[in-house]
């Protein structure tokens, strides 16, 4: 995992606690993935232990939850999150490719939104399927950035205005030819389960919608805007930001007239949240996909075995 991630520890606090609903949550474990019984929980490029604070409190009594990041700063935040707190927790600092445990340690393989930054998302689940035992989950949960950009709604602009749909499509498929790297991930994984072995797989949109009407008179309408704002709604479009923009777009092969009508674009969105943003009436669908197959590495052999052939 990028470590640039230990500098942003601000920006995940800020985005983080709005990508879920509880109740959803609750709902997942106990009718979905049907987490009954005390469970050991691995959770992959866990930050600062975020998804151990969401399920933890869901696990039956006797649950454990170990996180693994490469991010050192990440790490010692969580470690002091959960230091009292009642629940059995380890923190490891290792790539999340190549995780020092032995074979099926956990009963359940835990990511979230970590590969779709992965140049190599495969690796990583290959190793979240090795960590698990036989029987056990693998759980990923994943963004999916066309469908927020056409679902999200400001009723102060007009979307044509301030949103190029299929500029938008073409840029992140050129960046993940690019990089590797797909903010799309979501929509395919279920597929790349299938392609790790994985039986009974099933996937889940969560429900979280979120909206912010003015005036922000309270603090938790001030931290919702301010997390729309770190999560890149109507960024500050200053002369470097507007540099990288054109150099981006440029190097994904956009012609000049497409280059500046989408800088156009964003510099009308990003001077409207500087003037009025407060004032602003949204409604932002999170639209991230929970997929999720059970560990049969048997099964996942003969799988293998055959799509050598």
């Amino acid at each position: 995992m990028n470590a640039t991630w230990s500098e942003k520890l601000e920006q995940l606090r800020r985005t983080r606690y709005k990508y879920h609903n509880d109740d959803y949550l609750e709902f997942l474990v106990d009718r979905v993935w049907k987490l009954h019984q005390p469970c050991r929980l691995l959770d992959c490029g866990c930050g600062f232990g975020y998804m151990g604070l969401k399920l933890l409190p869901l696990l039956p009594a006797g649950s454990t939850y170990t996180g693994v990041d490469e991010a050192v700063e990440l790490l010692d935040e969580a470690r002091a999150i959960f230091a009292d707190l009642p629940y059995e927790t380890n923190f490891i600092e290792a790539d999340i490719h190549a995780v020092p445990l032995e074979d099926d340690t956990f009963d359940v393989a835990l990511s979230h939104t970590v590969l779709m930054h992965l140049e190599h998302p495969q690796k990583a689940l290959a190793e979240m399927v090795r960590l698990t035992r036989p029987g056990g989950l693998v759980i990923t949960c994943e963004s999916n950035w066309n469908a927020v950009n056409a679902l999200t709604h400001i009723h102060e602009l007009d979307k044509l205005d301030t949103t190029d749909l299929g500029f938008l499509q073409r840029l992140f498929a050129r960046d993940h030819k690019a990089t590797g790297r797909d903010g799309n991930i979501g929509a395919k994984m279920p597929l790349l389960l299938h392609q790790a072995g994985l039986k009974n797989i099933d996937a889940r949109i969560t429900d979280a919608v979120r909206c912010l009407f003015p005036p922000l008179d309270t603090d938790e309408k001030k931290e919702l805007y301010q997390s729309f704002r770190a999560d890149g709604l109507g960024l500050n479009l200053d002369a470097e930001r507007e540099g990288q923009l054109r150099a981006r777009f440029v190097e994904r092969d956009f012609t000049p007239e497409e280059v500046e009508g989408h800088i156009r674009k964003e510099k009308y969105l990003a001077d409207h949240f500087v003037e009025r943003g407060e004032e602003s009436h949204i409604v932002f669908p999170l639209a991230m996909m929970f997929s999720f197959g059970e560990v049969d590495k048997v099964w996942a052999l003969c799988y293998h075995m055959d799509r050598k052939k």
